[in-house]
């Protein structure tokens, strides 16, 4: 006869946050049809999918910027390579040709206590680069 247990469900947390931020090949100013604030939306609705939420997300034609919280079952060059193929594929599909990610990222890891600051700069990407 089987004993009837209090099973234990082992539980995990994760608050991981990253700051991240990949350019257009040759950092050509390529995200102009559709603009950047419709990519943004995008790329917002794609990091939701993968359980990423955005805390953050900006840029301007050439780069984009994301602030995320990272899955806990999530590694960053796998959450970076969705992120990118689907955007890409988006941007192909809304007339934008030839456009193409340069190869790679960079990822920062940020404090719970630096998140408005990176949100912040992450917004004003478009005076930053004036």
């Amino acid at each position: 006869m089987l004993r009837s247990y209090h099973l234990r469900v082992p539980q995990s947390l994760g608050q991981l946050y990253v700051h991240a931020v990949f350019a257009t090949k040759n950092r050509e100013p390529l995200i102009l049809n559709p603009d950047p604030p419709r990519l943004h939306a995008y790329v917002v609705a794609v990091l939701a999918e993968l359980g990423c939420p955005s805390l953050a997300t900006g840029g301007i034609e050439d780069h984009v910027h994301i602030l995320h919280s990272l899955g806990r079952t999530r590694s960053v060059a796998w959450v970076m390579e969705k992120v990118k193929s689907n955007a890409s594929r988006w941007m192909k599909q809304q007339g934008a040709v030839d456009f193409w990610w340069q190869p790679g990222y960079a990822a920062f890891s940020v404090s719970r206590a630096d998140i408005e600051r990176v949100q912040r700069y992450i917004r004003g990407q478009r005076e930053h680069h004036r």
